[in-house]
């Protein structure tokens, strides 16, 4: 094989597929190519009425939408790394897709994840993932397409939501009533969950002092508990009436949380920490239809030649109906 030839392997790879995918396409390119500064943090916000995820981009001029990636059968789950590649869980798919930063044609796609709804990624670029039906937790090296042979194991019934990973390897995830454990370098989890008196928590993530931060949908609710997380109360929280809050997102700086309502379909940014009675700084009209994703990338870029933020399709039609996270 001549060099040329080699050069030209991974862009069949790629073109297989998108080509492979519903996909829209024809919105690949990127602006501001050559930009030597510091782009703006992009927010992405997945729907499931149609199955696309907006990209909004946020500077200090405010949050400006740049439009959709479309074709997901049902978005569960958002991350982000940190080179700014964004990975999307399509829990109908059994799927994580992979997308460059400013790009809206498939990168790559994970495969093996059945019912894929949580996602995370730890600090050496692994990628965990939950079972919405079941009790296991999927995980996949950085580069890897399909997960290691023994996936991470829930106790109980399963039905597996959010997933974090803290500073030391510990793998914590929401299921059921509860939130679990799974020690660095084991496979099952504790045999006590180190918190079961919620209702229904969905998305888990640690801020920079590795506080747990926990939406729990049907208590309406958002609690902040500090180590060894097992204290009976709350750090902080935050109630929002009739709210089912679902999907929630820390932004680098860990000065803002953004969440989702998927009952409403509106979704809300507060500064953060939470103080004793948050007030909205700002709220983004309910007419996304089913929000179920949130994730926020660095606001970095890896090169001048990086592009600031990509060029995306129209975003569809929305529609509201009920839920359907497991």
């Amino acid at each position: 094989m001549t060099a040329g030839e080699a050069a030209k392997q991974p862009r069949r790879r790629y073109a297989k597929i998108a080509s492979s995918l519903a996909f829209s396409v024809g919105f690949g390119g990127t602006l501001l190519a050559g930009c030597k500064e510091t782009p703006a943090s992009l927010l992405y916000i997945s729907a499931a009425n149609p199955g696309t995820v907006h990209v909004y981009a946020q500077s200090g001029q405010g949050l400006i939408p740049l439009g959709c990636i479309a074709g997901f059968q049902h978005p569960a789950g958002l991350a982000v790394d940190g080179t700014g590649k964004l990975y999307v869980a399509d829990q109908d798919a059994n799927t994580v897709t992979v997308f460059e930063r400013g790009k809206s044609l498939p990168y790559e796609t994970l495969t093996g994840a059945m019912y894929a709804t949580g996602i995370t990624l730890d600090s050496a670029g692994s990628v965990y993932v939950t079972n919405g039906s079941g009790k296991y937790i999927y995980v996949y090296r950085a580069g890897s397409p399909t997960p290691m042979p023994t996936p991470l194991s829930a106790n109980g019934a399963g039905g597996l939501h959010g997933v974090a990973v803290d500073a030391a390897g510990n793998t914590f995830f929401a299921v059921s009533n509860t939130i679990q454990e799974v020690p660095s370098g084991a496979s099952t989890a504790l045999p006590s969950p180190i918190r079961s008196d919620l209702s229904d928590p969905r998305t888990i993530v640690f801020d920079s002092s590795q506080n747990l931060v926990v939406s729990d949908a049907r208590l309406h609710m958002i609690f902040v508990y500090n180590p060894p997380y097992t204290n009976p109360t709350p750090l902080a929280s935050f109630t929002t009436a009739n709210a089912q809050v679902d999907a929630i997102a820390l932004d680098q700086e860990h000065s803002t949380l953004w969440l989702a309502d998927t009952n409403t379909g509106a979704v809300t940014k507060l500064n953060y920490p939470l103080s004793s009675a948050p007030t909205p700084v700002a709220v983004l009209p309910a007419s996304l239809g089913l929000v179920i994703g949130i994730a926020i990338d660095q606001g970095a870029i890896q090169s001048s030649k990086s592009a600031a933020h990509g060029s995306y399709a129209a975003c569809p039609t929305t529609t509201q109906a009920p839920s359907r996270r497991p």
